[in-house]
Protein backbone atom coordinates (compact mmCIF):
# COMPACT_ATOMS: atom_id res chain seq x y z
CA UNK A 1 0.00 0.00 0.00
CA UNK A 2 1.53 3.52 -1.42
CA UNK A 3 1.63 6.25 1.41
CA UNK A 4 -0.84 8.89 0.55
CA UNK A 5 1.55 12.08 1.71
CA UNK A 6 0.16 15.50 1.96
CA UNK A 7 2.63 18.63 1.98
CA UNK A 8 1.81 20.71 4.95
CA UNK A 9 4.81 23.32 5.02
CA UNK A 10 7.07 24.57 2.57
CA UNK A 11 9.57 27.16 4.34
CA UNK A 12 12.79 27.86 4.29
CA UNK A 13 14.32 25.13 1.78
CA UNK A 14 12.47 22.75 4.25
CA UNK A 15 9.23 20.84 3.07
CA UNK A 16 6.92 18.99 5.70
CA UNK A 17 4.24 16.09 4.97
CA UNK A 18 2.16 14.56 7.25
CA UNK A 19 0.15 10.50 6.36
CA UNK A 20 -2.17 8.80 8.13
CA UNK A 21 -0.32 5.51 9.78
CA UNK A 22 -2.49 2.23 8.74
CA UNK A 23 -2.46 1.19 12.11
CA UNK A 24 -2.44 4.16 14.72
CA UNK A 25 -4.73 7.77 15.00
CA UNK A 26 -1.18 9.70 15.20
CA UNK A 27 -0.21 10.61 11.82
CA UNK A 28 3.11 10.20 10.10
CA UNK A 29 5.78 12.91 8.89
CA UNK A 30 7.97 13.17 6.68
CA UNK A 31 10.74 16.36 6.22
CA UNK A 32 12.56 16.85 3.35
CA UNK A 33 15.60 19.45 2.98
CA UNK A 34 18.49 19.42 0.42
CA UNK A 35 21.68 20.64 1.72
CA UNK A 36 25.29 21.65 0.92
CA UNK A 37 27.58 19.88 2.67
CA UNK A 38 29.48 15.96 3.33
CA UNK A 39 27.54 13.19 4.20
CA UNK A 40 30.12 12.36 7.14
CA UNK A 41 29.21 15.73 8.16
CA UNK A 42 25.76 15.15 8.63
CA UNK A 43 26.55 11.35 10.11
CA UNK A 44 28.90 13.24 12.77
CA UNK A 45 25.78 15.02 13.95
CA UNK A 46 23.66 11.71 14.06
CA UNK A 47 26.32 9.82 16.02
CA UNK A 48 26.56 12.90 18.57
CA UNK A 49 23.65 11.69 21.19
CA UNK A 50 24.96 13.88 23.78
CA UNK A 51 24.20 16.83 21.57
CA UNK A 52 20.67 15.90 19.93
CA UNK A 53 19.22 17.91 23.17
CA UNK A 54 20.22 21.19 21.15
CA UNK A 55 19.17 20.54 17.69
CA UNK A 56 16.13 17.77 18.08
CA UNK A 57 12.92 19.94 18.64
CA UNK A 58 11.55 19.43 22.40
CA UNK A 59 14.57 17.07 23.27
CA UNK A 60 15.13 17.65 26.93
CA UNK A 61 17.73 15.06 27.79
CA UNK A 62 19.83 12.72 25.64
CA UNK A 63 22.46 9.97 26.57
CA UNK A 64 24.44 7.25 25.33
CA UNK A 65 23.85 4.54 27.42
CA UNK A 66 25.55 1.73 25.61
CA UNK A 67 27.42 1.65 22.45
CA UNK A 68 27.97 -1.90 20.76
CA UNK A 69 29.90 -0.24 17.86
CA UNK A 70 30.60 3.14 16.06
CA UNK A 71 26.91 2.42 14.21
CA UNK A 72 25.33 0.47 16.53
CA UNK A 73 23.71 2.67 19.92
CA UNK A 74 21.35 2.97 22.79
CA UNK A 75 20.20 5.97 24.10
CA UNK A 76 17.95 7.89 26.18
CA UNK A 77 15.91 10.18 25.26
CA UNK A 78 13.13 12.79 27.05
CA UNK A 79 11.24 15.57 25.37
CA UNK A 80 9.03 18.56 26.60
CA UNK A 81 5.34 17.92 25.88
CA UNK A 82 4.17 21.09 28.07
CA UNK A 83 1.11 21.25 29.27
CA UNK A 84 1.09 17.76 28.83
CA UNK A 85 3.40 15.75 31.09
CA UNK A 86 7.11 15.01 29.54
CA UNK A 87 7.98 11.88 27.33
CA UNK A 88 10.85 9.62 27.38
CA UNK A 89 12.37 6.87 25.73
CA UNK A 90 15.10 4.34 24.89
CA UNK A 91 16.05 3.95 21.50
CA UNK A 92 18.21 1.50 19.14
CA UNK A 93 20.06 3.39 16.89
CA UNK A 94 22.06 1.86 13.71
CA UNK A 95 23.63 3.61 11.06
CA UNK A 96 24.71 1.93 7.84
CA UNK A 97 25.85 2.95 4.40
CA UNK A 98 24.77 1.48 0.98
CA UNK A 99 26.05 0.66 -2.15
CA UNK A 100 24.85 3.75 -3.73
CA UNK A 101 26.77 5.94 -0.60
CA UNK A 102 23.29 6.78 0.76
CA UNK A 103 23.18 6.46 4.36
CA UNK A 104 20.46 5.34 6.91
CA UNK A 105 19.92 5.91 10.25
CA UNK A 106 16.86 3.98 12.05
CA UNK A 107 15.46 4.50 15.37
CA UNK A 108 13.45 2.32 17.40
CA UNK A 109 11.96 1.71 20.87
CA UNK A 110 13.75 -0.22 23.67
CA UNK A 111 11.13 -1.33 26.28
CA UNK A 112 13.40 -3.21 28.59
CA UNK A 113 14.77 -0.01 30.72
CA UNK A 114 13.76 0.85 33.70
CA UNK A 115 10.95 3.74 33.77
CA UNK A 116 11.36 7.21 34.94
CA UNK A 117 8.03 7.72 36.68
CA UNK A 118 8.43 11.50 36.28
CA UNK A 119 7.98 10.81 32.04
CA UNK A 120 5.39 8.83 30.34
CA UNK A 121 7.24 6.29 28.55
CA UNK A 122 6.62 6.46 24.51
CA UNK A 123 6.73 2.85 23.44
CA UNK A 124 5.94 2.90 19.91
CA UNK A 125 8.11 5.15 18.51
CA UNK A 126 10.59 4.70 15.00
CA UNK A 127 12.60 7.09 12.96
CA UNK A 128 14.64 7.24 10.15
CA UNK A 129 16.93 9.78 8.48
CA UNK A 130 17.77 8.94 5.20
CA UNK A 131 21.14 10.90 3.57
CA UNK A 132 21.16 10.82 -0.28
CA UNK A 133 24.32 12.24 -1.78
CA UNK A 134 23.86 13.78 -4.90
CA UNK A 135 27.26 14.08 -6.87
CA UNK A 136 27.15 16.29 -9.23
CA UNK A 137 26.20 19.30 -6.92
CA UNK A 138 28.30 17.99 -3.86
CA UNK A 139 24.54 18.16 -2.20
CA UNK A 140 22.84 16.22 0.32
CA UNK A 141 18.49 15.07 0.08
CA UNK A 142 18.57 15.25 4.07
CA UNK A 143 14.76 13.25 4.55
CA UNK A 144 13.25 12.42 8.25
CA UNK A 145 10.83 10.52 8.80
CA UNK A 146 8.59 8.90 11.55
CA UNK A 147 6.01 8.04 14.04
CA UNK A 148 5.05 7.94 17.67
CA UNK A 149 2.26 7.20 19.95
CA UNK A 150 2.59 9.51 22.73
CA UNK A 151 0.90 7.57 25.13
CA UNK A 152 -1.25 8.69 28.20
CA UNK A 153 -4.67 11.20 27.13
CA UNK A 154 -3.57 13.39 24.76
CA UNK A 155 -5.93 13.19 21.62
CA UNK A 156 -4.31 12.17 18.26
CA UNK A 157 -6.28 15.23 17.11
CA UNK A 158 -4.21 17.89 19.19
CA UNK A 159 -1.16 15.70 18.76
CA UNK A 160 -1.53 15.65 14.83
CA UNK A 161 -2.13 19.49 14.48
CA UNK A 162 1.65 20.03 16.57
CA UNK A 163 3.33 17.42 13.92
CA UNK A 164 4.49 20.15 11.43
CA UNK A 165 6.74 21.84 14.67
CA UNK A 166 8.95 18.84 15.24
CA UNK A 167 10.47 17.85 11.72
CA UNK A 168 10.77 21.27 10.82
CA UNK A 169 12.55 22.42 13.34
CA UNK A 170 14.67 19.72 14.07
CA UNK A 171 16.07 19.90 10.15
CA UNK A 172 16.52 23.86 10.51
CA UNK A 173 18.88 23.42 13.65
CA UNK A 174 20.94 20.72 11.90
CA UNK A 175 21.38 22.33 9.15
CA UNK A 176 22.74 25.39 11.67
CA UNK A 177 24.66 23.05 13.14
CA UNK A 178 26.73 21.43 10.76
CA UNK A 179 26.89 24.97 8.62
CA UNK A 180 28.57 26.28 11.58
CA UNK A 181 31.03 23.84 11.28
CA UNK A 182 30.75 21.48 14.32
CA UNK A 183 31.12 18.68 12.35
CA UNK A 184 34.14 19.21 10.11
CA UNK A 185 36.00 16.68 10.24
CA UNK A 186 35.79 13.34 8.12
CA UNK A 187 34.13 10.10 9.60
CA UNK A 188 36.57 7.36 9.28
CA UNK A 189 33.69 4.95 8.60
CA UNK A 190 31.82 6.73 6.04
CA UNK A 191 32.63 7.32 2.39
CA UNK A 192 31.25 10.60 0.73
CA UNK A 193 31.03 10.30 -2.41
CA UNK A 194 31.79 8.32 -5.24
CA UNK A 195 35.10 9.17 -7.18
CA UNK A 196 34.50 6.64 -10.50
Amino acid sequence: MTTQWQKKLDKKGIQVYTAKHPTSPYDRYKAIMEVEGALSHYVALLQDVENYKNWMHTTVTSKLIKQSSVVDNIAYISTRAFPAKDRDYYAKITLHQNDDHSVVSSWNCCNDYPINTSCIRLRDFSSTVKLLPNNQKNRIVFIFEGHADPGGIVPHTIVNRFLIDIPFNTLLRARKMVGDGKYSDPVSYIEDYATT
